[in-house]
């Protein structure tokens, strides 16, 4: 529902005022799990796969407003403030129809062969079976919601130049984040860097055997052993966006127009929601810690810096003809990414979730081989982790600390498009009516050298691979310290370089031809 009103009472002044009101409604019902309705999961919260959320009235009040300052349109001051509603993947919601621990589980057996398919489905099945998975969502869970506030003054300056600066902010109200209510907080911290450890699963070490390797002693992670996760749908305000942009223009009598501008922008949040799933949007989180506590981070869409510039010229001649060039630059941050482990240092059974710790020395990290070719001594391998550490500069800058998510940055990517329409028209009954033709050059600094316009993405974003720990003594002995590989490339030769072209079609130079008839 919207309803908006402008009022114009107030000389130059012009307010526009609108409420909207969403109203999510599940109608679908749900099967009851009576196994996971009777447990307690962390903090005594108490799970029922059956209920989805409540229906519940989502207000968004706006107000905005435009000021022409000196009557004359010279200076503008523009604005306004509101809240916004949108909505999630409804994947996440329908997750909890399908994972709900009735309809899948797991059983493992040694069959022999038969021709009949049916001879060896299993005669008792039992429901919910052994181990399962449940998703769930708060009762009171609210869709996406934000607070977003702007102020923006258009200036005429002289030369015939108009100035724009603009300030936005959004604020989270009612974000989306995830976490796992059967996941229990490990009492002890990683001998090394500190970070929380959790147990195993049943007792039993979530770390690869192997000759000199030990294992920690068990410490069941799961606070109900028949639940392998509980993923809760929940809301958060912890999150926020600010942007300003500089933009000048101006339009020339002779058919000319150019444009400037430079963004800067800072976007943080718990959750980047990239998880095209409840469980990827959980586990695709990177973390230092607890995944059920992500700490507020740069958001994985996040650009800081982009500069946008274009011009275009226009004219017609010949009474029947017009032709158009036009060029578009955009230079930009390049994507930002986490440097996260390979496989899980902490044992919470999730793989290459955990933020690296960047070593100061050799004494700060224990490398290793898991290949029986790779003949590197450990000296070695440190040689070549320091020398890559030193060479990018976001991992030099983070010796003895964690990295950060998202906190590193590809480095700047550079863009243009060109582009030239030839217009033929004629006038049938009174009226223009035009043919137009088109070429379209995108990336033409990659169609002028080939090491021009290339996006660079990471060459490995794991550079760190965690394979076990050293030796515990003793039965209740805390586990020793970490054991990593360092990776090499393909042929075996060390990395030395973080950054790599993207050799796809966004690296590409591209052509495109088009035809379109204009009528009135």
């Amino acid at each position: 529902f919207y309803a908006q009103d402008e009022y114009t009472g107030i000389k130059n002044l012009k307010l526009t005022a609108g409420i909207r009101v969403d109203v999510p409604v599940f109608t679908t019902t749900l099967p009851n799990n009576t196994v996971s309705d009777a447990m307690t999961f962390a903090g005594g919260e108490r799970i029922e796969v059956g209920k989805l959320p409540n229906s519940s009235l989502l207000w968004s009040p706006r107000l905005g407003f435009n000021w022409d300052v000196t009557g004359d349109k010279k200076t503008q001051v523009r604005g306004g403030t509101g809240v916004f509603t949108g909505r999630i993947p409804f994947v996440w919601i329908s997750n909890q129809v399908g994972n709900n621990g009735l309809l899948f589980g797991t059983t493992t057996t040694i069959p022999r062969f038969s021709p009949n398919p049916n001879a060896n489905n299993p005669e008792n099945i039992q429901s919910p079976p052994a181990t399962f998975v449940i998703n769930s969502t708060v009762r009171n869970f609210k869709f996406p919601q934000v607070w977003r506030t702007n102020i923006a003054i258009d200036r005429q300056l002289p030369g015939g130049l108009v100035g724009t600066l603009e300030f936005i902010y959004t604020k989270d109200l009612n974000a989306v984040w995830i976490r796992d209510a059967n996941l229990s907080d490990g009492p002890r911290t990683l001998n090394g860097d500190g970070r929380m450890l959790f147990g195993g699963a049943n007792g039993v070490a979530d770390v690869p055997g192997d000759a000199g390797v030990g294992t920690r002693p068990p410490n069941d992670r799961r606070m109900n052993d028949r639940i392998i996760q509980a993923l809760v749908l929940d809301n958060t305000n912890r999150g926020y966006s600010a942007s300003i942009t500089a933009q000048l223009q101006k339009s020339f009598s002779s058919g000319f127009y150019a444009s400037a501008a430079y963004t800067f922008t800072d976007s943080r949040d718990l959750n980047s929601q990239s998880g095209s799933t409840a469980g990827g949007l959980f586990t695709g989180n990177q973390i230092v810690n607890s995944p059920n506590a992500p700490t507020l981070a740069w958001s994985s869409n996040l650009t800081p810096h982009r500069i946008i510039a274009s011009a275009s010229y226009r004219v017609e001649y010949l009474k029947n003809f017009a032709t158009t060039i036009s060029a578009v630059y955009e230079g930009r941050s390049g994507s930002n990414f986490s440097y996260v482990y390979g496989s899980s240092p902490n044992s919470d059974g999730i793989n290459n979730n955990d933020l690296i710790y960047v070593p100061r020395n050799r004494n700060e990290i224990i490398l290793t081989t898991t290949d029986a070719r790779d003949t590197r001594t450990p000296e070695q391998i440190w040689q070549q982790l320091d020398a890559y550490i030193a060479q990018d500069r976001y991992l030099n800058s983070r010796r003895g600390e964690y990295a950060q998510r998202n906190g590193a940055i590809a480095p700047w990517v550079n863009s243009l498009n060109m582009r030239l329409l030839q217009d033929v028209f004629v006038n049938v009954g009174g009226k223009r009516n035009t043919v137009q033709l088109s070429v379209e050059a995108v990336n033409v600094l990659n169609l002028l050298d080939s090491n021009w316009g290339l996006v660079r993405i990471p060459t490995r974003s794991n550079i760190l691979n965690f394979v076990g720990y050293e030796q515990a003594h003793g039965a209740t002995a805390t586990a020793g310290r970490p054991i990593y590989t360092f990776a090499t490339n393909p042929d075996g030769s060390a990395l030395n370089n973080s950054f790599i072209a993207n050799t796809g079609l966004v690296s590409r130079w591209q052509l495109q031809f088009g035809l379109r008839y204009i009528f009135n």
